[in-house]
């Protein structure tokens, strides 16, 4: 085809040299631009754009490359940009913006420019400085003419969006992006995994789903497509799709994950099972029970506790669970995100299924202890542990004023028989703890002992890893040393290394001459020896010489006396007055937290049942009944009735009363008493100026026009006020501030109103 055009071209300036030399200057000027234009992309896309796309891949995988995870709970898509790590690639991100900027400059023509204004954005993204990263991009979006770059833009600017928690202009751009035609597969992928991100960010686990498994099929990227499925798992598992939260699961421990992303897969994968097949929980609790007793696994105790905690709150065995959690913190150790897990998932447990508040306080005040305050739901997190604590304090007021007026009724035999038993059973909750602790203490004992075997046998380094099955090989462990491990290169460390060697050579020798054996004493006949020496001492010991109390005696010393708790109980009127009225609103508040805060409205109903019924009216009694009332409408557990007819016969002057009748009375309320309370102000300031009838005049206007105002104690005290400037006769005025000491007992004025009438007095 080139030959004969070849030939045609020539055969044609033979024909019409004067046309043909015209024709060879435009063909010549268009072959010279078209040359240009390939030397401006050539150079532009081989030259600097390919050394910043490079230098840009070297930096994410140095930021990006080995996320830190959470494996406990929901992992990212994406990790979150830590601006105080990117400082540390500035040199990096330098040598990106000079390169990239060069084709900008110097070739402003080529087809890559769009694409180093992208790798521009990005490192200004990365950077944390979203206000120009978010320019870049839409500068890109408007003016690139290239489909694929203007798509590119746009899913980076959905990327600052989310990064800057800017959730509407997410969606936003994400709608704008939905419309637009021509998307190429890549840029609907990254569309759907930015979507995802963006949804896994709030909680809408559903949408993160579907978007998910619409990117998965392109996801070329064997990391990130391992990220996917471990994240759908999570999130299946989340809303309660347990089947295809193990089959997701199995497909990731199947494509060769990191070591910890499988370890985490395959005691996350107990978790997903059906706990209504009985087979498939057997079978799930026995690989966790495998997973414990594996020497190998010392390390990852924590992790396995946890969920196994987890699979005993699937199985309903709260109580064991919670043990459980309480092993996972002990093994933690260092690790203070498992430790703040664990406690959390145990106030979870205790608050969400046993429905213990105090015992649920506990936890999330000891969870707070390793909170992050950065970390994801932080927030939300403080705020609940704050109600909880709330809680705790008018719970255990509630209780001990109960067991105080208990007691009070009793007669004195009762009494003793009650603390007796008291203590009793605290000294039996003593010893259960003790039993408890010791067969930790010997399973953990063990757990050193095997641990020493281990570093012994991999010839002084701690190289083992947590065997999982099928786990790949190489992956350093957390306590594996590195460096030379000569003795005289860690001088600081030098003695304890001494002793912890010598311990997992020799064990805990007893002091006798000869203990360089031939044969080491095994661990058994070790344990045998120190028991038998224990015992032997114990019974050499003469009866007569002062021994160390034990842990269990120094405890139950610990108890309070019998005479102090004697010494507690209230007898007096007035000090049993004091009780009741604690008792009373504790209940009171106990009752409005479990309906407003903790959302346990049964609990509330019993609690504000008992403060209405048992106890006489209170100045709470009307917010009681008006929240029982409430209540009953919205659970049908009670008549709503009742505690309606009671508000009006009883408090029918009350807000709560006339809240039933007109839901408005609040908003009204309160622009009747802002119209009052200027009213107020005028006459007030009239007094201070001396203009006692202008002041008068404006009280009257109050007490005409505002009569159901919440400012008539103030207005009875400043009409006694003018009352004492504009009489002579002091007894009125002696009348009116007592009249007022006997209306309103509850006034703040209260105070100041008895100096009043002191002075006159």
């Amino acid at each position: 085809m080139q030959t004969s055009s070849f030939f045609f071209a020539i055969r044609f300036c033979l024909l019409a040299p004067k046309m043909a030399t015209k024709l060879f200057f435009v063909l010549l000027a268009i072959g010279s631009l078209s040359s240009c234009q390939i030397y401006h992309n050539t150079t532009a896309r081989y030259n600097a754009y390919f050394m910043a796309k490079e230098k840009m891949l070297e930096t994410e995988t140095l930021l990006f490359g080995t996320p830190k995870d959470n494996f406990n709970d929901l992992i990212f898509l994406y990790p979150k940009i830590d601006t105080n790590q990117t400082k540390a690639q500035k040199t990096n991100f330098d040598f990106i913006v000079k390169r990239a900027s060069l084709p900008i400059q110097q070739h402003p023509t080529s087809k890559w420019v769009d694409y180093c204004y992208l790798l521009i954005g990005r490192t200004r993204l990365y950077q944390g400085d979203f206000q120009n990263a978010i320019n870049t991009f839409r500068y890109v979006n408007t003016e690139s003419t290239n489909p694929d770059a203007r798509h590119k833009a746009l899913n980076w600017l959905m990327r600052a969006f989310i990064e800057n928690e800017d959730w509407n202009s997410v969606e936003y751009v994400a709608n704008f992006m939905s419309q637009e035609p021509m998307i190429s597969i890549e840029n609907a992928r990254d569309f759907y995994l930015n979507f995802a991100h963006f949804y896994r960010i709030r909680k809408q686990y559903a949408q993160a789903i579907a978007y998910l498994e619409k990117a998965l099929p392109d996801v070329k990227n064997r990391e990130l497509r391992r990220r996917c499925w471990f994240l759908l798992a999570q999130l299946h598992k989340k809303v309660g799709n347990t089947t295809q939260a193990y089959q997701y699961y199995t497909t990731l421990l199947k494509r060769n994950p990191t070591y910890e992303m499988e370890f985490a897969a395959r005691l996350n994968a107990t978790g997903a099972v059906d706990f209504s097949n009985p087979d498939a929980v057997n079978k799930g609790a026995k690989f966790l029970e495998k997973l414990l007793k594996d020497a190998k696994n010392i390390d990852l105790k924590h992790k396995i506790y946890y969920e196994m905690a987890n699979f005993e709150a699937g199985r309903k065995n709260y109580d064991k669970a919670l043990d459980y959690l309480t092993e996972s913190v002990y093994y933690s150790k260092n690790d203070k995100n498992q430790k703040f897990t664990s406690f959390l998932r145990a106030g979870e447990i205790a608050f969400d299924y046993q429905r213990n508040m105090p015992l649920a306080a506990a936890y999330y005040d000891s969870a707070a202890l390793f909170l992050d305050p950065k970390s994801e739901g932080a927030k939300s997190f403080l705020a609940k542990q704050k109600v909880l604590k709330k809680f705790a304090t008018h719970y255990n007021t509630m209780t001990q004023a109960d067991r105080l007026l208990a007691l009070a009724a009793m007669n004195e035999s009762e009494r003793e028989e009650y603390i007796k038993a008291e203590i009793d059973k605290e000294k039996a909750q003593i010893d259960k703890e003790l039993i408890t602790a010791k067969k930790r203490a010997e399973i953990r004992k063990k757990d050193s002992l095997l641990a020493a075997n281990l570093q012994q046998n991999s010839g002084g380094l701690n190289t083992a890893t947590p065997n999982v099955g099928n786990a790949s090989a190489g992956f350093p462990n957390a306590n594996t040393v590195s460096g030379s491990t000569f003795f005289f290169y860690q001088p600081a460390q030098s003695l304890q290394t001494a002793k912890q060697n010598f311990y997992r050579e020799w064990g805990e020798r007893p002091l006798t001459d000869n203990w360089r054996l031939s044969s080491k004493i095994s661990p058994a006949a070790m344990a045998a020896f120190n028991s038998n020496e224990e015992n032997k001492a114990s019974t050499t010991q003469p009866k007569d010489s002062k021994t160390a109390p034990t842990e269990q005696e120094l405890r139950y010393e610990a108890l309070k006396p019998k005479a102090d708790r004697l010494a507690e109980i209230p007898t007096e009127t007035a000090a049993l007055e004091v009780e009741k009225e604690k008792l009373q609103v504790a209940l009171f508040n106990v009752g409005k937290l479990y309906a407003e805060d903790l959302e346990a409205k049964l609990l509330a109903v019993e609690h504000l049942q008992r403060f209405v019924n048992k106890f006489p009216p209170h100045k709470l009694t009307p917010e009681a009944l008006y929240s029982l009332q409430k209540i009953c409408a919205e659970t049908k557990s009670c008549n709503s009735d009742t505690y309606k007819d009671r508000l009006r016969k009883e408090f029918a002057s009350s807000i709560y009363a006339k809240l039933l009748d007109n839901k408005d009375y609040l908003a009204e309320s309160t622009k009747f008493n802002t119209e009052a309370s200027q009213w107020y102000e005028k006459a007030y300031t009239a007094y201070q100026l001396g203009n006692y009838a202008a002041a008068t005049e404006a009280l009257q206007q109050i007490k005409t026009n505002y009569a159901q105002n919440s400012y008539k104690d103030k207005v009875m005290l400043l009409e006694t006020m003018l009352l004492a400037k504009t009489s002579k006769e002091m007894s009125v005025v002696k009348k009116s501030l007592e009249d007022f000491l006997e209306l309103y007992k509850e006034s703040n004025l209260r105070e100041f109103a008895q100096t009043l009438l002191k002075n006159i007095k």
